[in-house]
Protein backbone atom coordinates (compact mmCIF):
# COMPACT_ATOMS: atom_id res chain seq x y z
CA UNK A 1 0.00 0.00 0.00
CA UNK A 2 1.51 3.30 -0.99
CA UNK A 3 1.89 6.35 1.73
CA UNK A 4 -0.57 8.61 0.37
CA UNK A 5 -3.62 5.44 0.15
CA UNK A 6 -2.39 4.51 3.92
CA UNK A 7 -2.75 8.57 5.03
CA UNK A 8 -6.04 9.03 3.40
CA UNK A 9 -7.85 5.87 4.89
CA UNK A 10 -6.31 6.97 8.35
CA UNK A 11 -8.11 9.85 7.76
CA UNK A 12 -11.45 8.38 6.67
CA UNK A 13 -11.25 6.34 10.09
CA UNK A 14 -10.04 9.10 12.27
CA UNK A 15 -13.24 11.15 10.92
CA UNK A 16 -15.76 7.87 11.01
CA UNK A 17 -14.89 7.77 14.72
CA UNK A 18 -15.22 11.72 15.27
CA UNK A 19 -18.43 11.45 13.70
CA UNK A 20 -19.45 8.59 15.99
CA UNK A 21 -18.83 10.96 18.98
CA UNK A 22 -21.15 13.38 20.50
CA UNK A 23 -20.12 16.78 21.01
CA UNK A 24 -19.48 17.83 24.78
CA UNK A 25 -20.86 21.71 24.40
CA UNK A 26 -23.57 20.59 22.29
CA UNK A 27 -25.26 17.34 22.55
CA UNK A 28 -27.43 17.28 19.00
CA UNK A 29 -24.34 17.33 17.05
CA UNK A 30 -21.31 15.30 16.97
CA UNK A 31 -17.52 15.77 18.30
CA UNK A 32 -15.50 18.90 16.36
CA UNK A 33 -12.36 18.43 14.76
CA UNK A 34 -11.66 21.67 17.31
CA UNK A 35 -13.05 19.46 20.56
CA UNK A 36 -10.52 16.58 19.53
CA UNK A 37 -7.96 18.53 18.97
CA UNK A 38 -8.18 20.64 22.27
CA UNK A 39 -8.83 17.12 24.30
CA UNK A 40 -5.98 15.41 21.90
CA UNK A 41 -3.83 18.62 23.25
CA UNK A 42 -2.73 19.16 19.38
CA UNK A 43 -3.12 22.02 16.79
CA UNK A 44 -6.79 22.19 14.90
CA UNK A 45 -4.83 22.47 12.06
CA UNK A 46 -2.45 19.10 12.25
CA UNK A 47 -6.23 16.99 13.26
CA UNK A 48 -8.06 18.58 9.87
CA UNK A 49 -4.23 17.83 7.81
CA UNK A 50 -4.94 14.24 9.07
CA UNK A 51 -8.61 13.78 8.14
CA UNK A 52 -8.13 14.97 4.68
CA UNK A 53 -5.23 11.69 4.42
CA UNK A 54 -2.51 14.95 3.92
CA UNK A 55 -1.13 14.97 7.43
CA UNK A 56 1.44 11.75 8.37
CA UNK A 57 0.30 11.29 11.92
CA UNK A 58 3.49 9.78 14.23
CA UNK A 59 2.92 6.79 15.70
CA UNK A 60 2.21 8.69 19.39
CA UNK A 61 -0.61 10.60 17.85
CA UNK A 62 -1.92 7.21 16.32
CA UNK A 63 -1.82 6.08 20.29
CA UNK A 64 -3.27 9.49 21.73
CA UNK A 65 -6.58 8.82 19.06
CA UNK A 66 -6.93 5.33 20.01
CA UNK A 67 -6.54 5.99 23.60
CA UNK A 68 -9.37 8.49 23.03
CA UNK A 69 -11.68 6.36 20.89
CA UNK A 70 -10.66 3.41 23.33
CA UNK A 71 -9.54 1.24 19.94
CA UNK A 72 -7.13 -0.24 19.01
CA UNK A 73 -3.92 2.02 16.70
CA UNK A 74 -4.76 -1.21 13.87
CA UNK A 75 -8.25 -0.09 13.46
CA UNK A 76 -6.88 3.06 11.83
CA UNK A 77 -4.99 1.26 9.28
CA UNK A 78 -8.02 -1.13 8.54
CA UNK A 79 -9.95 -0.71 5.55
CA UNK A 80 -13.72 -0.07 7.08
CA UNK A 81 -15.34 1.32 3.72
CA UNK A 82 -17.51 -1.94 2.18
CA UNK A 83 -18.25 -2.17 -1.66
CA UNK A 84 -21.10 -1.04 -2.65
CA UNK A 85 -23.34 -4.15 -2.98
CA UNK A 86 -20.92 -6.37 -1.40
CA UNK A 87 -21.94 -8.14 1.94
CA UNK A 88 -19.02 -8.94 4.58
CA UNK A 89 -17.93 -12.42 4.87
CA UNK A 90 -19.30 -13.93 8.28
CA UNK A 91 -22.68 -11.28 7.88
Amino acid sequence: MENKELQKRIGENLKTLRKQKQSKKNKNRYMSQEELAYDLEMSPAHLRRIEKGIGNPTILTLLKLANHFRVSVMFFLEDHQEPAGKERKGS
